[in-house]
């Protein structure tokens, strides 16, 4: 998986920065390359059509943990915006997508994992396969991203800039949030995990 950015915290929430700030852990998998600091600061979307710039590769099984500066917070809609390099095949509605499990923690420790689902056909797949975005839910990985670096008007508007949104009231039932082991009014990490099937 190739991670252009991760975004964090609502715009009614007025901080320096809403990108993440560090890198807390890589375990790469197997194909990984680039660098782990690239998945730090605003996105470099690429295109509808083509893939974004400074990436991160999880590689196959592969593992990253970030965290911010300061805590996302649970708000009205969009908490979280994950944005990675997928891009349509032109003339298609079909994107190369490369999706990851979304886990969040408020001490770096317990982590809760957003619910997903799959509604596509059943694989395996080929490496380079393109498939509907909209097969994945809960993903990160699975819309492309245009908006770059400075172009960047609301990174929570992700029909304008593409990225996979998040809402943290999405976990509210999750063990880890009812045991107060995970606060959703203070999220300090953000942990991506590549699907290596897919």
């Amino acid at each position: 998986i190739a991670i252009a950015a991760l975004l964090a915290l609502p715009a009614w929430l007025v901080l320096d920065t809403p990108f993440a700030t560090s890198v807390i852990a890589f375990e790469p998998g197997p194909g990984a390359t680039f660098e782990p600091e690239n998945i730090l600061g605003a996105p470099a979307g690429g295109s509808l059509i083509s893939q974004g710039g400074d990436t991160c590769s999880l590689g196959a099984g592969g593992m990253i943990t970030t965290r911010f500066g300061s805590p996302a917070r649970n708000g009205p809609g969009t908490d979280l915006v994950c944005c990675e390099n997928p891009f349509y095949v032109i003339g298609t509605l079909d994107a190369f997508c490369e999706v990851a499990f979304v886990e969040v923690s408020t001490d770096g420790v317990h982590y809760a994992r957003f619910p997903t689902r799959y509604s596509g056909t059943v694989g395996p797949f080929s490496t380079y396969a393109a498939m509907p975005p909209w097969w994945y839910a809960g993903f990160c990985g699975a819309m492309p991203v245009t908006q770059s670096g400075g172009d960047i008007q609301n990174p929570w508007d992700v029909a304008a800039g593409g990225g996979d949104a998040f809402d943290l009231a999405d976990l509210q039932d999750d063990p880890l949030v009812l045991s107060g082991d995970v606060n959703l009014f203070s999220i300090q990490y953000v942990r991506l995990i590549d699907i290596a099937t897919g």
